[in-house]
C-alpha cells in the first residue's frame, strides 16, 4: 500500500468489530432486561398466590358463618309457623344473627390488577395459566361479588323493612299476630333462606374449587420455572 493511503481493510475490520460489539451489548442488555421482567412477573405471581391463599382462608370463615345462619333461618321458619309458642329470647337471638351476621366474599385482586396493568402476563410464557387466572378474575370473581351485593341488598330490605315491622327488638316480642302479616314475613324469610343463604353456600363451593385449582396451577408454574419466593 502506498504511503499515505487509507487502510480500508483495517478500517472495515475495525468497523465490523465495533458493530458486532455494540450488537452483542444490545443483545446481552436485552436478555438481562427480559430476565428481570420475567423475574418481576414471577414475583407478582407469587404475590397473587398469597392473595389466593388468603381468599381460601376467608372462604372457610364465610362458609362457617353462612352455615350457622342456615340453622337460624330454619328455626325462625318453625317459630313463625307457630307464633303462639315461639320462644321470645331465642327468636330475638336468631333475628339478630340474620340481621348482623351475613358475611359474604370480597376476593382480593391487587396482584392480578398490577400484572395486567404492567403487561406481566405475557412474561409468564404460560397461556394456559393466564387463561385460567383470567377466567377466575374476570368472570368468576365478578359473579361472586355481584351475587354478594344482591344478597346484601335483599337482606337490607328484610332487616329494615320486614323484620322491624313484625318484631320489637327492644321488648323482644311480636308487634302483630295478624295471620296474613306473619305469613308474608315467613315467606320472605323462606325466600332469603333458599334464594340466598343456601344458594350462596353452593356458590362458595364452586368458588373454592376454582381457587384451589388456581393455587395449584400457580404453584406448579413457579416450581417449573425454578422460582422460589424469598
Amino acid at each position: 500500500m502506498p504511503n499515505g493511503g487509507i487502510p480500508w481493510k483495517r478500517l472495515a475490520a475495525e468497523a465490523v468489530v465495533i458493530v458486532a460489539s455494540v450488537y452483542l451489548a444490545i443483545v446481552l442488555e436485552g436478555n438481562a432486561q427480559a430476565g428481570e421482567r420475567a423475574e418481576e412477573a414471577r414475583a407478582a405471581l407469587a404475590q397473587l398466590r398469597d392473595e389466593l391463599r388468603e381468599d381460601r382462608a376467608d372462604i372457610g370463615d364465610v362458609r362457617a358463618e353462612q352455615e350457622a345462619l342456615s340453622g337460624h333461618y330454619v328455626a325462625l321458619l318453625d317459630w313463625f309457623g307457630e307464633p303462639a309458642s315461639m320462644p321470645g329470647d331465642s327468636v330475638q337471638v336468631s333475628l339478630d344473627h340474620v340481621v348482623n351476621s351475613n358475611r359474604t366474599m370480597f376476593p382480593r385482586s391487587s396482584a392480578w390488577t398490577t400484572m395486567v396493568a404492567s403487561g406481566q402476563l405475557t412474561e409468564l410464557g404460560d397461556p394456559a395459566l393466564v387463561t385460567r387466572l383470567g377466567n377466575l378474575y374476570e368472570n368468576i370473581n365478578p359473579r361472586l361479588i355481584y351475587n354478594g351485593e344482591y344478597f346484601d341488598s335483599d337482606l337490607s330490605v328484610l332487616a329494615f323493612g320486614s323484620i322491624v315491622s313484625i318484631w320489637d327488638f327492644h321488648a323482644g316480642r311480636l308487634l302483630t299476630r295478624d295471620v296474613g302479616a306473619l305469613a308474608e314475613f315467613r315467606n320472605r324469610l323462606r325466600a332469603m333462606y333458599h334464594a340466598w343463604n343456601q344458594y350462596y353456600l353452593a356458590l362458595l363451593d364452586e368458588y373454592e374449587a376454582e381457587v384451589e385449582g388456581s393455587i395449584t396451577a400457580v404453584s406448579e408454574h413457579l416450581e417449573d420455572s425454578g422460582w422460589e419466593s424469598p
